[in-house]
């Protein structure tokens, strides 16, 4: 029953995902480029920098994750597919508290910082 959820759910997630670490990412660095000066004044050019590196730091965790998402899509009947979710978890967890948190937390710093009266 998982499988077949997972294999749907990954195949069309990853396209969301690309997206949003796309548009994170390059949004991050139009401001950099369009607006140094006004983020320095702010003090948020770095808070904006940081979110820009953590959200491109996302994609650092494939190497990790990757085999996992394999595993999960190869599965046969009598593999324990729990236990190799399990693991796809615990790694996706681990990049969440990292770098996706991370990212979330400087761009909101930067943005709330730099819109501040």
């Amino acid at each position: 029953m998982l499988k077949p959820y997972f294999n749907t759910f990954f195949s069309r997630g990853i396209f969301f995902v690309l997206g949003f670490i796309a548009v994170s990412t390059s949004t991050g660095i139009a401001n950099l480029y369009s607006q140094p000066a006004a983020l320095r004044s702010q003090g948020t050019y770095w808070w904006y920098a940081a979110g820009a590196a953590m959200s491109a730091g996302h994609l650092l965790y494939v190497p990790a994750v990757a085999p996992h998402v394999k595993a999960l899509a190869e599965a046969k009947d009598d593999d324990d597919f729990n236990g190799i979710l399990d693991k796809w978890l615990k790694a996706n967890w681990l990049r969440m508290v990292t770098v996706d948190l991370g990212a979330w937390l400087a761009f909101g710093i930067g943005a709330l910082s730099t819109l501040r009266v």
